[in-house]
């Protein structure tokens, strides 16, 4: 797009401008500016910027003869994009082509416009969330009603792909270039609001090129888009939710879903950027045609005329007859020629041969030493007519409709490919970590130890939740039935008082005595020691939080005073395991799922409650005048 489309565009304005490489500059007018400038991080526009500014031109060659390198995984892509939006906008901050002096009007307009670009990410970032803001906060994102959608929005909506086909066929592919935008813009934001709110922040990265992978994995930045998915899906269930509560609206939630399941597949195919895939290859193979003359010194000097495949700085690939079967590493010399009629000839060692039909397609390697460097570089990256073949090859245009067919095609087999392999492998991976956890004793016992702590105060957050949601008193945690002899001592009172449990949950202890002598304050602090099922001995600090007259003695309600030291004690104590608490709070005790059930539904409805109030809050109140319902709103 910007090579075939945009650059001839901005060299019939003298607006074309030094892209880093493929360039040359006369020396004698970038002295006058001082040399490749640097003010900004993208310093071959604001070289070209500043020759432009005193008058002079630039001629942009409309054909491609360099090859370069572009960024091996999503991670050093976003390090380049991210790099080239901060020094645009870096280049409007700090420059301002609108008020340049020495630019024409359309160079001013040609600037501004490629610096304007990179903040596409914005746009883009509250495409994918609008229809959620409507299904999950109720957010009146678009005004309009669903014949007015029919009659203009759909309309204008196909008249863009329409016109996008017509002006820009074969260099921008419908529906991919929403992809192309989408992998990018939730990451370019941060960078180029960092240059907005510090022009002179941002520092030159070089990109990492030439790397290789090792292995397939999933790039962590995918985990943005991990939550975009997460937010639709919410969306399109609340959509359902919605559509059968909120009849009158149907029109709307419609809409919005469809957008939102647009959203959600555009977001899972575009997870396949963040696939990395095993890349051993040091050198990129170059598609490549032509004729090639191969020789088999151990058959003899007969020639056998083929077909090169491709090309690389390692080897040469290429498709015969042969009246043979070629042997792994059998050497071979070939005779090959570029489209200048120079002729090169090499010495290789083949790697492969792969039958199809009466052709042989094979694999060959430059041999070390027998093969000058300089031959094989002028070969592989001297002849421009191979970059144009390519070139030529990508820009063939297939129409709006097969473009949408290839797309969802290209997505199901993306998700296939991609998703349904990512899957398999974290349940390999948990699956051998299960493995070496059922038999590391060590690891298990700590991993328990943890889930019940984790337990054990998740449960007391969500009876506590439950308690101010329902305004009523609500027991923590079931007790158990107990017995055993108990000792209480009161260090405010420096006093022993002897009894005999009754009752135990995590959270206490319950212990009846005899007549107390003396008078409990409340909130009283004491040490209660006690023995466990097996006879071990056990001492938990405590706080009293009642007394009751019970049977001729005193019922004394203790709660257990918890901390990383005495947790594991009590838990032992109370359910003689972790495994043994955590079946006990999450099922024996029964609890639990009550508790879960009627938090769960007092969260929904408190939230549901906020939600409907918070555009409101946010836009205030609208006139209740005489007017249609719009989309987001409820008719009045």
């Amino acid at each position: 797009m910007f090579y075939r489309r945009i650059h001839p565009a901005l060299n019939f304005w003298n607006a074309s401008y030094f892209c880093g490489s493929a360039a040359v500059l006369r020396r004698k007018y970038l002295e006058e500016v001082g040399g490749i400038r640097g003010t900004t991080i993208t310093e071959d526009a604001e070289t070209a910027y500043q020759l432009h500014s005193r008058g002079y031109n630039s001629v942009y060659i409309n054909r491609p003869m360099v090859c370069g390198l572009s960024p091996e995984s999503y991670d050093d892509y976003v390090t380049q994009r991210s790099r080239w939006a901060q020094g645009m906008v870096q280049l409007v901050l700090l420059n301002n082509p609108l008020t340049t002096r020495g630019l024409s009007i359309p160079q001013r307009i040609a600037y501004f416009n490629s610096s304007f670009f990179w903040l596409f990410g914005f746009p883009r970032f509250i495409y994918f969330i609008a229809p959620a803001s409507y299904l999950i906060l109720g957010l009146n994102v678009y005004h309009a009603s669903w014949m007015q959608i029919l009659a203009f929005t759909l309309p204008y909506v196909l008249s863009i792909y329409v016109v996008m086909d017509f002006l820009y066929a074969g260099s921008r592919q419908p529906f991919f270039s929403e992809i192309y935008e989408s992998v990018q813009s939730l990451f370019l934001m941060p960078a180029v609001i960092s240059v907005l709110l510090n022009p002179w922040k941002p520092t030159f990265k070089v990109t990492p090129k030439g790397l290789t992978n090792e292995k397939n994995y999933l790039s962590p930045l995918a985990a943005p888009f991990f939550l975009v998915i997460g937010i639709n899906v919410v969306a399109v269930i609340l959509a359902g939710y919605k559509w059968f509560y909120e009849p009158l609206l149907r029109d709307v939630i419609a809409v919005t879903v469809i957008w939102s399941i647009y959203n959600l597949y555009l977001s899972i195919v575009a997870l396949g950027a963040f696939w990395e895939r095993k890349q051993i290859r040091k050198f990129y193979r170059i598609a490549a045609s032509g004729k090639v003359v191969v020789r088999f010194p151990r058959m003899g000097n007969t020639a056998y005329e083929g077909e090169v495949h491709d090309v690389s700085l390692t080897g040469i690939g290429f498709k015969a007859k042969l009246p043979f079967l070629p042997r792994d590493r059998d050497e071979v010399l070939l005779e090959v020629h570029d489209s200048y009629g120079r002729i090169y000839h090499f010495e290789n060692r083949l790697h492969r041969a792969v039958k199809q039909g009466d052709v042989y397609f094979c694999g060959s390697e430059f041999i070390d030493g027998r093969v000058p460097y300089g031959e094989i570089v002028s070969y592989v990256f001297g002849d421009s007519q191979r970059w144009q073949d390519n070139w030529n090859s990508k820009s063939a245009t297939q129409g709006t409709g097969r473009m949408l067919w290839y797309f969802i095609r290209t997505g199901v087999a993306g998700f296939v490919g991609g998703i349904i392999p990512l899957t398999y492998h974290a349940l390999k991976q948990l699956w051998k970590f299960g493995v070496r956890l059922a038999t590391t004793r060590i690891l298990r016992d700590k991993l328990l130890a943890l889930a019940s702590w984790f337990a054990y105060f998740f449960y007391l957050a969500l009876t506590s939740l439950v308690q101010s949601l329902e305004r009523r008193q609500v027991r923590k945690l079931q007790r158990m039935e107990a017995s055993g002899p108990a000792t209480l001592y009161f260090p405010r009172l420096d006093a022993t008082v002897r009894g005999q449990v009754t009752d135990v949950s995590l959270t206490g202890i319950g212990v009846i005595v005899a007549e107390l002598p003396f008078h409990i304050r409340n909130l009283e602090r004491a040490t209660i020691r006690t023995t466990g099922k097996q006879g071990e001995g056990y001492q938990f600090a405590c706080v009293i939080h009642r007394t009751v007259k019970h049977e001729g003695g005193t019922l004394v309600g203790a709660e257990f005073i918890v901390d990383t030291y005495s947790y594991p004690k009590i838990v032992q104590f109370v359910y003689g395991t972790s495994t043994g608490m955590l079946y006990y709070v999450m099922v024996h005790g029964g609890t639990f799922a009550e508790h879960g059930t009627a938090a769960a539904r007092g969260v929904l409805s408190q939230g549901w409650k906020a939600m409907r109030a918070l555009p409101t809050y946010l836009f205030g109140k609208q006139d209740a005048g005489n007017r249609k319902p719009q989309i987001g709103e409820k008719p009045r």
